[in-house]
C-alpha cells in the first residue's frame, strides 16, 4: 500500500504553525500534516541572528529527524522562502519531495512606487520626529509612531520583527529569483486576487518563471488566505496533491 502524501506547512512571518490549524486539520484527513515553528517563532524562540540558509538547514533536518518522505512542501509568504532557499541547495529526490505548494510569496522584486518613496521619505523625517520627543513621551505614543510609519513605507513585517529586526534584513536581501529556475517538481501557486501584501502581479510572475508550474487565482481572498480561509484553500489544493505519484 502507497505511504500516505505527507504536506508541511511552513508558516508566514511574525507567525507559528499554530496559526494554520484549520488548514492543517481539513488537510489531515487525507494527508500527514506537520506545521513546525520555524526559529524564532512560537515556541521555538531562538536569540541567534539568522539567515535563510539557517530555515533551510532547519527544514532539512526536520525531514530527516522525522524519517518523513513522499512530501509535498506548502509555504505561505515567508515560508515559501525557507522552501525555495532549500530547493536551491538540496537536490529534491533525495529528501522525498514531490512537490511544492505557494502562496502570498514574495520571490520577485518589484519597482518601487511613488507612494513607498515618498513614504521612505517620512521614514526618514519620522526618525527625526522621534528623537525630537520629549523624554517623558510614553512608550505607548512612541510606538504608534512607529506604527504609522512603517505601514506608510509597505515595510508592515520589519516592524512585526521587533528583536528579529537583523534576522529579517538578512531574509529579504537574498534575491530569490535567481533561484526558481531550481525547483524541478510540480508546483501550484495559489494566490488571493486582494493581496495587498504580496499583490498578485508577483504570483503571476513566479509562474512564469517555474517551468513545471500552474496559478490558481481566488477572487475576493487577501494575503491570510491560507489560515484566513482554509476550507477555499485546501478545496484549491487537495486535487493537485492527489494527482501526484
Amino acid at each position: 500500500m502507497e505511504d500516505k502524501k505527507t504536506i508541511i506547512i511552513l508558516h508566514g512571518w511574525g507567525l507559528n504553525g499554530e496559526k494554520y490549524n484549520g488548514l492543517a486539520q481539513i488537510l489531515a484527513l487525507k494527508y500527514k500534516v506537520f506545521a513546525p515553528d520555524l526559529p524564532g517563532f512560537g515556541k521555538n524562540l531562538t536569540d541567534k541572528e539568522l539567515y535563510l540558509m539557517d530555515y533551510a538547514n532547519f527544514l532539512k533536518d526536520f525531514i530527516k529527524d522525522k524519517k518523513l518522505k513522499n512530501i509535498v512542501l506548502l509555504g505561505h509568504s515567508f515560508g515559501g522562502r525557507v522552501i525555495t532557499k532549500f530547493l536551491s541547495i538540496y537536490n529534491a529526490k533525495e529528501y522525498g519531495i514531490k512537490a511544492v505548494i505557494l502562496t502570498g510569496t514574495p520571490l520577485t522584486k518589484r519597482k518601487m512606487s511613488l507612494r513607498k518613496l515618498i513614504g521612505r521619505l517620512m521614514a526618514k523625517m519620522g526618525k527625526g520626529v522621534l528623537s525630537m520627543l520629549p523624554k517623558s513621551t510614553s512608550e505607548d505614543s512612541q510606538d504608534f509612531l512607529r506604527k504609522i510609519v512603517y505601514t506608510i513605507i509597505g515595510e508592515w513585517d520589519y516592524y512585526k520583527a521587533n528583536k528579529m529586526r537583523k534576522t529579517f534584513t538578512h531574509i529579504i536581501s537574498e534575491n530569490l529569483q535567481t533561484y526558481l529556475d531550481k525547483i524541478n517538481v510540480p508546483t501550484l501557486i495559489v494566490w488571493g486576487k486582494n493581496d495587498t501584501i504580496t499583490p498578485l502581479s508577483i504570483g503571476i510572475k513566479i509562474q512564469k518563471l517555474i517551468a513545471d508550474s500552474q496559478l490558481i487565482i481566488i477572487k475576493n481572498e487577501t494575503h491570510k488566505l491560507p489560515y484566513a480561509n482554509p476550507q477555499i484553500f485546501s478545496q484549491k489544493i487537495m486535487p493537485f496533491v492527489d494527482k501526484l505519484n
